[in-house]
């Protein structure tokens, strides 16, 4: 959301619309914030990267909801993970993410977990 005013557009929100059109998922809704300034991580060697799930605060209720996180890019995992432990930590029943690229050959995410 942060690019939006320099772009005029927010190019991820359009995609989480497009999906939502086709029914795959619902439209999308900002559910989680920053509660204080993002640290620096690409400043930061990968293996060093840690958030933790405090930096953010949920904006509405996630209580027994499936979630799915979509992000552009995804580096280190260390910004899905705190908002994932965040969404969870405020009752997210799952939560999932994806995203259009990594930033590094061979970062692969832990699979979901099967019920």
């Amino acid at each position: 959301m942060r690019r939006r005013p320099t772009r005029g557009f927010d190019h991820m929100w359009l995609h989480a619309n497009a999906l939502a059109k086709t029914g795959l998922i619902e439209p999308p809704t900002k559910t989680v914030k920053h509660s204080k300034p993002f640290p620096f991580l690409h400043l930061q060697a990968a293996s060093d990267r840690d958030i933790d799930p405090d930096h953010f605060r949920t904006v509405c209720s996630v209580k027994r909801k499936r979630i799915l996180i979509i992000d552009d890019v995804v580096t280190s995992g260390a910004t899905l993970r705190a908002a994932a432990a965040a969404l969870k930590r405020d009752g997210a029943e799952e939560v999932s993410a994806l995203t259009v690229a990594t930033a590094e050959d061979g970062l692969l995410l832990a699979p979901r977990a099967r019920k």
